[in-house]
């Protein structure tokens, strides 16, 4: 089992009150282990690495300074391969203002959705009548504010070849992971159905035939 910890920002800031007027503070004082301590909390399983890799969660700027001056890693979410390439310009720049250099095993990580076909139109109508895609649209003055267009661009929804030529142009932006974390579908069966097909035949290709040239892709489902 692979584990890492995001550090997040906005709606989980609502979900579990912090005793800061901006969230953000109480993140950067969380990532410095200045502050912040919990009771009575538990988690398992118990990650295996030493030391944890942190992440930085989010497409905000702040996020990605974050991710720059302390991070093992960015985390950020339903980005089209050009804005990844834009926003991981910004984190190395972060770092280089903070004096950093970011280790090699930097991860970047964006979350994506998954939505496969036969072709594009199919798998979009699969997209579009989910209750993900009403979702995101949710979120369009938060997270995926600005972005609720161009969905083919900022996930993985298509064909099985498609998919894959979307993972190379990720790859040539600096991502290192791609986490399939939600499937376009309304139950268990065709979840099941999506997650088996888009593992063996997109998994599958990018991890046999080209290895090193991708980044790695997870299946969340």
């Amino acid at each position: 089992m692979r584990f890492g910890l995001g550090v997040p920002t906005g709606t989980e800031g609502m979900i579990y009150p912090v005793p800061y007027a901006d969230p953000a503070q109480a993140v950067d004082l969380a990532v410095r282990a200045e502050q912040l301590g919990f009771t009575d909390v538990e988690s398992y399983p118990k990650a295996v690495q030493d030391p944890l890799p942190v992440l930085s969660g989010g497409n905000a700027a702040g996020s990605k300074q974050r991710a720059g001056q302390y991070a093992d890693g960015w985390l950020p979410a339903y980005l089209t391969p050009a804005e990844m390439a834009s926003g991981l310009a910004e984190v190395r720049a972060a770092a280089e203002a903070a004096g950093r250099e970011l280790p090699t095993d930097f991860d970047v990580a964006p979350q994506l959705s998954v939505a496969i076909g036969r072709t594009s139109q199919e798998a979009m109508a699969t997209f579009e009548s989910s209750q993900l895609y009403q979702h995101m649209l949710s979120l369009s003055q938060s997270t995926l504010k600005g972005r609720q267009a161009d969905w083919a661009e900022r996930n993985l929804i298509g064909t099985a070849e498609q998919m894959i030529d979307q993972i190379g142009r990720y790859a040539e932006a600096g991502v290192t992971t791609l986490s399939g974390l939600l499937f376009a579908s309304n139950d268990i069966s065709h979840t099941i159905d999506q997650v088996s097909e888009f593992a063996e035949t997109v998994i599958a290709v990018v991890n046999k035939d080209q290895p090193g040239s991708h980044p790695g892709v997870t299946p969340n489902a």
